[in-house]
């Protein structure tokens, strides 16, 4: 079933399992059914209280913690558009990628901003070329895309960046020390300096690293 949610339907089912309460348990299950169906809740309303068990029992799936496990793709398509996934952080768009990550600093805002957070760093592929955001395609036109993209594939592209994005933290406190002694410098510049000089790894063998990982 994995392989049929995307990544707005995941964040509706997370957002159902993890941030609203019910009073019965049947409601939480119709809620999830319907996400997963697309359909309206009144579909699973109307049924008798025997076939609606059986269709709970297709949401069994959703309390396993792992979902299938595949390797980050160097390039998706959604919809007929095509977008080349960045994974070295310092070939990113730095602006884009500091909205998302100031926007997004608990786990539930990841989930929530997932859609936002991968268009960060999938770039529109254009005649075989890299596109640039505002002119190919505005950043939240690719957001709405990255929404349909299967979670399972979006999980894959996250991972790996949140793997890079957290050592590349543990780096920043040495690095903005040493700035500060030669001249003060905002929030902003200070971020944008760190993504562009302390990214770890580079986009040429990024790929080829996780994948060394996950073997």
């Amino acid at each position: 079933m994995w392989e049929k949610v995307t990544v707005s339907m995941f964040q509706q089912l997370y957002d159902i399992l993890n941030g609203q309460n019910f009073d019965h348990e049947f409601e939480r299950q119709i809620k999830l059914l319907s996400v997963l169906d697309e359909r309206d809740e009144e579909y699973y309303l109307n049924l008798p209280i025997s076939d609606l068990k059986k269709e709970c029992a297709r949401t069994e799936f959703l309390s396993v913690v792992d979902m299938p496990t595949v390797k980050p793709p160097a390039y998706v398509t959604v919809q007929g558009h095509k977008f080349r996934v960045i994974y070295d952080i310092r070939d990113l768009c730095a602006g884009q990628l500091i909205d998302v990550m100031t926007s997004a600093k608990e786990a539930d805002e990841h989930i929530l901003n997932l859609d936002k957070t991968l268009a960060a760093f999938c770039l529109p592929v254009v005649k075989g070329k890299l596109g640039i955001y505002g002119k190919t395609m505005p950043f939240m036109e690719v957001a709405d895309l990255m929404a349909k993209l299967p979670i399972v594939e979006a999980s894959a592209i996250a991972d790996f960046f949140y793997r890079v994005w957290n050592s590349f933290l543990k780096n920043i406190p040495d690095f903005l020390a040493k700035i500060n002694k030669t001249r003060d410098l905002t929030e902003m510049e200070a971020i944008t300096l760190a993504v562009a000089l302390h990214a770890d790894g580079d986009g040429s063998t990024a790929l080829h690293k996780w994948q060394s990982l996950s073997a």
